[in-house]
């Protein structure tokens, strides 16, 4: 019986380190119960944050939005509708359209002095830390505060040519 054990034991670890070995030993009703459930095969090795700079008509600089009262689920965390969105819907440029006309609007609704002639739609690519590191509690950092080293892509911006339009500035005629 120990021998026994110790060869489904081994199978099992020959298993879950990947060899395929046991695939090729036993025969299929034996494979079951040894295989190994691979829940997380390709874990990630960041963490994706989503955020959105609006480019004001007043200053005509784009600066950070807090897009939370806009899109809340949680609103003290990072699991709003606008991360989910662009989480799921990322390459989908219709979408994109959309949050952008969303935002400029939300935001022009707040006064004439918020107007908005577009968005930049982008996200932060946080390491994770080591299994075991301390890690402290979610906060939303400012992207002047965010290091160099966290990586940035740009998954959308507002075409100049709208941004002049939304803003009045030089209209585009056809």
């Amino acid at each position: 019986m120990a021998a026994l054990a110790a060869c489904y034991l081994g199978c099992i670890w020959l298993d879950a380190i990947g060899t395929g070995i046991p695939n090729h030993l036993l025969p299929g009703p034996a494979r079951i119960f040894v295989q190994v459930a691979q829940l997380f095969p390709y874990a990630a090795v960041e963490v994706t944050d989503f955020r959105a700079r609006g480019y004001r008509c007043s200053t005509k600089k784009f600066e950070e939005l807090d897009l939370a009262p806009y899109f809340p689920i949680h609103s003290g965390d990072k699991e709003g509708r606008f991360d989910r969105a662009m989480f799921f819907y990322l390459k989908q440029r219709e979408v994109k359209e959309a949050l952008d006309q969303y935002i400029a609007g939300a935001e022009g609704r707040r006064g004439p002095e918020y107007a908005l002639g577009g968005v930049m739609l982008l996200s932060l690519r946080w390491p994770i830390p080591a299994l075991g590191a301390s890690e402290e509690r979610y906060r939303r950092i400012p992207l002047e505060d965010v290091p160099r080293s966290v990586e940035r892509h740009f998954w959308y911006v507002t075409s100049i040519a709208e941004r002049e339009r939304r803003c009045g500035e030089n209209p585009v005629t056809p």
